[in-house]
């Protein structure tokens, strides 16, 4: 994979259980006939077993594909050397959120695995023989996928925030006119607990990557923001109070800002979630922008 890449390129990967691949694929070369000796007539387990064409395409080919070598133990270190995000696709959602959050952007659909899989996978069955080569053919994809889902929690990213922020740039160009508030927010510091109804101030840093400048105007002002979650990310209290940045974020431009908040009424565990609003036009997060978030116990 990495031949022919930058070497600061960052690598965005989905993996499959390997048994599941190999059925998966086994299914699409046979209904179109797109390698030699298969067809309808060759069964999962012959072509397992006697085609060298579907043997190859099946052999550690997750390991190859990332790291150009069937060992598991040389891909783990690649991956570790290198700028990787790699999911599952048992668990897409998680690698969607994860990417997402990192590029700036906001998911606003659900997404799945492949449907499909279960529907031609129970009409296949393995000979004894052919499911002991299987065994040996893909018996380092095999290591590769329990180290992700197993030591991982489903999820590598190795790509430092440099590389991020330089990819957020980057795909910045490509994006829609609509993410008029392309950016993000950082929270400064954490704030660990806070008596109900205290008001109190944190630090906010504010990034415009959007390739436009946002203008503070007379008639729309711009204003630091937050939002409450409780802990289960339900939404508490909307909106909250309204800082004003009293001035043009410039595109490019990296401004730190102290902004007001307000705790909720209630005790409990929250989470505090920094944005922008520009008024009577849009909250910074549903144009492009990415919030930060922290918790906060209120007592």
């Amino acid at each position: 994979m990495k031949n022919g890449f930058a070497k600061d390129a960052v690598f965005v990967s989905i993996l499959r259980e390997p048994v599941s691949r190999v059925f998966s694929l086994y299914n699409y070369y046979r209904s179109r006939g797109e390698l030699p000796g298969m067809n309808n007539d060759l069964s999962i387990s012959r072509s397992i077993l006697e085609n060298e064409h579907f043997r190859n395409k099946i052999r550690n080919a997750q390991n190859k594909y990332i790291s150009g070598r069937e060992s598991f133990n040389y891909t783990k270190s690649f991956i570790e050397n290198n700028s990787f995000l790699i999911g599952t696709q048992d668990d897409v959602q998680q690698f969607q959120d994860v990417l997402a959050y990192n590029l700036g952007f906001n998911v606003n659909k659900k997404v799945s695995g492949n449907v499909g899989d279960s529907g031609y996978k129970k009409n296949l069955s393995l000979s004894l023989d052919a499911q002991r080569e299987l065994e040996n053919l893909i018996f380092e994809d095999v290591q590769l996928f329990n180290f992700l889902r197993t030591k991982c929690s489903g999820l590598i990213n190795t790509v430092p925030e440099a590389a991020w922020e330089d990819l957020r740039l980057s795909v910045s160009h490509f994006l829609p006119s609509k993410n008029l508030f392309l950016g993000r927010a950082e929270l400064k510091e954490q704030v660990l607990s806070k008596k109900s109804g205290e008001r109190f101030k944190v630090s906010v840093k504010i990034e415009n990557f959007s390739g436009t400048n946002w203008l503070d105007d007379d008639d729309s002002r711009l204003f630091l923001s937050y939002h409450w979650l409780k802990s289960d990310y339900t939404e508490y209290n909307f909106p909250g109070i309204r800082t004003p940045i009293n001035r043009d974020v410039q595109d490019g431009e990296v401004i730190l800002s102290s902004m007001d908040v307000l705790a909720p009424d209630e005790p409990g565990t929250y989470i505090l979630e920094a944005t922008g609003v520009k008024a009577r036009c849009a909250w910074f997060e549903n144009d492009g922008f990415r919030v930060d978030r922290m918790v906060c116990k209120v007592v």
